[in-house]
């Protein structure tokens, strides 16, 4: 069996830390997914200068499997103390703790440092929008850059 070094729960896990320090609020699992697709692929969204995943023609057909990987992240994220979720009628939303703020400000690298800035630039291009408004955007582009792809 091949170990998988990128696209992990715990890659994912030390991504998300960064961006829900970047946050104000309580966010859904959406939104964060939102977000950090976004931050990955900040060109493609005229939020960066680069992708940093990488260019990829088929980026966006990454989107729907981000969700469960997401979701994996946010559930170990919540074991470890470094998320809060709490439950609403519109299901969970999350945010960081104090001990998940600390740790996210002690990532230093160079991966981090772009990702946090990419991640802010996002949350700046979004920062009109609500937060259903920014998920049901990135879904219908989603579904424009597939229907593109060749068959």
């Amino acid at each position: 069996m091949k170990a998988k070094l990128f696209d992990t729960i715990f890659e994912t896990s030390l991504r998300l830390t960064i961006l829900l320090n970047e946050l104000d609020g309580d966010v859904s699992a959406d939104y964060i997914q939102a977000i950090d697709f976004m931050a990955l692929y900040g060109k493609c969204f005229s939020i960066s200068d680069r992708n940093i995943n990488g260019d990829n023609p088929f980026m966006f057909s990454e989107h729907a499997s981000r969700r469960e990987l997401v979701r994996s992240a946010l559930k170990n994220l919540v074991l470890k103390g470094y998320v809060i979720p709490t439950a609403t009628e519109n299901g969970f939303v999350y945010r960081s703790t104090f001990e998940g703020s600390r740790f996210a400000e002690e990532q230093l690298n160079a991966f981090a440092e772009s990702y946090r800035r990419t991640v802010q630039s996002a949350l700046d291009a979004t920062s009109a929008l609500e937060e259903d408004e920014v998920v049901e955007r990135l879904r219908r582009r989603t579904r424009s850059e597939i229907e593109r792809l060749p068959e």
